[in-house]
């Protein structure tokens, strides 16, 4: 009885272990063949914002009130930039030493003589009729001699020459054009001038100042005050 059993406990002993060694053996095998996963994440999916609900309504924006002049009520006016107070760049400016009567005349004179088929009688008119001359002028052609203005001087060396001034004589302003003939020196005709020239030449008035330049064979002289304003 006591061998039955010894046999008996061996035999399901063997039983057991043949068991416990198919089981290891399935398991190693189904091991091979699991392939393990993990969800992936879409980076332009925001994980955190819910879905939109599809029957919820947008909120609405509230719609802005206008006046008469098509102007939004409530709406801040943009501020308007400040004028500023520097004078712009190149922008001419008043020039304190402005130049005189006289000089502003013989200017005149050089931008006229510059057209060479211009006579000095026409030269004269051009220069009269300029807006700067505030009274009614006078212009007379002039022969070689004595002239107003030159003392006891004798002025020659001239074919033509013209006088320019106002009509009304007690203004203390003369004025001269000379067309010089070949072969006379300007500088020798204008220290002529110069050395005889006299502002007091009216008993009744004396003029400012004195004025005298030349463009090629033309001569410019004048007596006049410093400003010709009225």
């Amino acid at each position: 009885m006591k061998k039955l059993i010894s046999v008996l406990l061996v035999l399901c002993m063997m039983f057991s272990l043949t068991a416990c060694s198919d089981s290891n053996n399935t398991a190693t095998e189904n091991t091979d063949n699991i392939v393990i996963t993990q969800p992936t994440l879409d980076p332009s999916e925001d994980i955190n914002v819910p879905a939109a609900d599809p029957g919820e309504q947008p909120e609405e924006l509230p719609t802005p009130e206008v006046d008469e002049e098509g102007e939004t009520v409530g709406a801040e006016t943009p501020e308007e930039p400040e004028e500023s107070t520097q004078p712009e760049e190149n922008e001419p400016s008043a020039d304190p030493n402005a130049s005189t009567a006289g000089d502003m005349l013989f200017s005149k004179f050089v931008e006229i003589a510059a057209d060479s088929s211009l006579s000095a009688q026409e030269i004269a008119d051009k220069l009269m009729a300029d807006e700067m001359i505030p009274f009614g002028p006078m212009v007379m052609p002039i022969e070689p001699g004595p002239q107003m203005g030159l003392g006891e001087a004798s002025l020659g060396g001239f074919y033509e020459g013209v006088m320019f001034g106002p009509m009304i004589g007690s203004i203390p302003f003369v004025g001269y054009i000379f067309s010089l003939d070949d072969g006379v020196s300007v500088d020798d005709f204008l220290n002529v001038i110069r050395d005889n020239y006299d502002l007091r030449w009216n008993i009744c008035t004396e003029a400012e100042q004195m004025v005298c330049g030349s463009y090629e064979n033309k001569v410019f002289f004048v007596m006049c005050p410093r400003s010709l304003a009225e």
